[in-house]
C-alpha cells in the first residue's frame, strides 16, 4: 500500500477538494485556500509520479478564483445540466431519428414551462406539489420511491419519559402526547445556502434507495452520533407540530493526524438525545474500517493540524 508520506499527502488534498467544494465560506477561509491548492498540487508532484499531474489537476489551483468572482461551486457546476441530459435522453423512443426527438422533447419541456412560471395555466395546490415532484425527481436523475409507512407517519412509538423532559427542557413547551408519529426520512432547506437538505434514520439508510446518511455532528456536545428516528412531537394543546431526531452517540471520538479526520469507535450509546430538525447539522461522509468510523466532510475549525508536518 502507500507509504506514510504519500497517505499524508493524499488525505491532505481530499481535505482540500472537500473544503473547495463547500456550501459556504469564511472570509479568511476562502483566502487561505488558494494557497492550500497550491501546497496540495506541489505535494502530489512530490510524492507521486509525474502523470498524475495531468491539466485536470493543475486546474485544482484556479478553483478558488472561479469562487471569489462566481461563487461556490454548486452554483455553477453542470451537474444539474448533466441530470437533465440523462432524463431527456431517456424519452428517446425513435431511433431512427434521435437527433429531432430530443429537441421535440425540450420544446415540449420549455413550452410547458414557461406557461406555468409565466402564470399562464391555472394550477391548485396538488397539481403544483405534483409538478414539483416531478421536477425534483428529473434534477435528482431518479425516480419517485414508494413511500413506507414510517415516510407517510403511520407507525407511532412511545417517546421514553427522559427523553420527553429533554425535549420539553430544549423546546421550552409541553409534550402532551408521548406516542409520537415516526419518520425514517425527512428533509429541511438550509436557512443560509436555500439548497434542500435531506436526511435519513439508520434504518432508512438501509431501507430506501433514495436516501442520506444518518451520521451528524452534535455541534453542542462536539461529538457525533446516529440518527436512530425521526419523531413528530405534538405541543401546545396538540395544536403544533415539530420534528426531532432521536440520536445515539458514538464512544470514544477523537482527532487522528495522519488523515485529518475525526475517527471514533464504531458503537453506539444506548441513551437517545433527541435534537430538533432546525438544529440538526448537514449528514456527513463516513467509513469504517477496523471496528472504527471516519468522519470525512466534517466543516469544523482545526486550527490545531500543523500543515509542516506534512
Amino acid at each position: 500500500m502507500l507509504g506514510e508520506q504519500q497517505r499524508k499527502t493524499l488525505f491532505y488534498t481530499a481535505d482540500v477538494l472537500r473544503q473547495l467544494c463547500a456550501e459556504k465560506y469564511r472570509k479568511r477561509e476562502l483566502l487561505n485556500l488558494n494557497a492550500k491548492a497550491a501546497t496540495a498540487i506541489s505535494l502530489i508532484e512530490r510524492d507521486f509520479p509525474v502523470y498524475i499531474m495531468n491539466i485536470t489537476t493543475h486546474l485544482i489551483i484556479h478553483i478558488t478564483q472561479g469562487i471569489m468572482e462566481y461563487g461556490p461551486l454548486y452554483g455553477t457546476w453542470m451537474f444539474a445540466y448533466e441530470r437533465f441530459y440523462s432524463w431527456m435522453s431517456q424519452r428517446i423512443v425513435n431511433r431512427r431519428h434521435i437527433e429531432s426527438t430530443v429537441m421535440r422533447t425540450f420544446q415540449i419541456f420549455d413550452w410547458c414551462m414557461h406557461q406555468i412560471m409565466a402564470s399562464k395555466v391555472r394550477l391548485d395546490e396538488r397539481q403544483k406539489k405534483r409538478i414539483q415532484k416531478s421536477l425534483h425527481n428529473i434534477l435528482s436523475d431518479s425516480e419517485a420511491q414508494n413511500e413506507s409507512e414510517e415516510d407517510r407517519g403511520d407507525m407511532h412509538m412511545e417517546v421514553p419519559a427522559e427523553v420527553a423532559r429533554e425535549i420539553e427542557r430544549q423546546g421550552n413547551v409541553n409534550v402532551v402526547n408521548k406516542n409520537c408519529k415516526v419518520k425514517n426520512h425527512v428533509t429541511k432547506t438550509n436557512t443560509e445556502t436555500k439548497r434542500e437538505v435531506r436526511y435519513s434514520s439508520q434504518q432508512g439508510e438501509r431501507s430506501s434507495s433514495k436516501t442520506a446518511s444518518s451520521v451528524v455532528y452534535l455541534r453542542d456536545q462536539r461529538t457525533f452520533g446516529r440518527i436512530n428516528r425521526f419523531v413528530i412531537v405534538q405541543e401546545e394543546n396538540e395544536t403544533k407540530e415539530e420534528t426531532w431526531a432521536l440520536i445515539r452517540k458514538y464512544e470514544e471520538c477523537g482527532f487522528d493526524r495522519d488523515s485529518q479526520c475525526f475517527v471514533a469507535k464504531h458503537e453506539l450509546s444506548d441513551s437517545l438525545v433527541p435534537v430538533h430538525l432546525d438544529n440538526l447539522e448537514d449528514p456527513l461522509i463516513f467509513a469504517v474500517m477496523d471496528n472504527q468510523i471516519w468522519f470525512i466532510n466534517v466543516d469544523i475549525e482545526r486550527e490545531f493540524i500543523n500543515e509542516d508536518e506534512l
